[in-house]
């Protein structure tokens, strides 16, 4: 089965940051929603900044941490709607529902064993 590297699924999270931050910045949502988006945009930014990874820039989590973080996530994002109020808000229901599918899909499609150890970098 095919699966990505740690270099393609590290540029993906960057490029995923660019679309959180972009969708949430040109009005596609409520301004509650396009706030939440920044924010998930933000948290992404950091771990995959602090990710021992070749795109990480601090190499603090290791790799497999990092996936772990994202299943996470991507379960977490399943209630979030009715957890954060914004459930009445169809589109950005789906969006959510649907951006936890793709990050699911990418932690399925991911090898977190890719990389080599390198030494946390401050």
């Amino acid at each position: 089965m095919f699966k990505l590297n740690e270099r393609i699924h590290g540029t993906l999270d960057y490029l995923t940051v660019v679309f959180l931050i972009g969708t949430g910045l040109f009005g596609f949502f409520s301004p509650y929603f396009s706030h939440l988006l920044i924010a998930l945009a933000v948290i992404h930014l950091l771990l995959t900044a602090c990710t021992n990874f070749s795109v990480g820039l601090v190499k603090l989590v290791p790799l497999q941490i990092h996936g772990y973080v994202e299943l996470a996530v991507s379960i977490g994002l399943i209630p979030a709607p009715f957890l954060l109020h914004y459930a009445t808000e169809a589109p950005a229901k789906v969006f959510t529902w649907a951006f936890a599918a793709v990050l699911f899909v990418l932690f399925m499609l991911t090898n977190y064993h890719s990389t080599t150890v390198t030494s946390p970098t401050i």
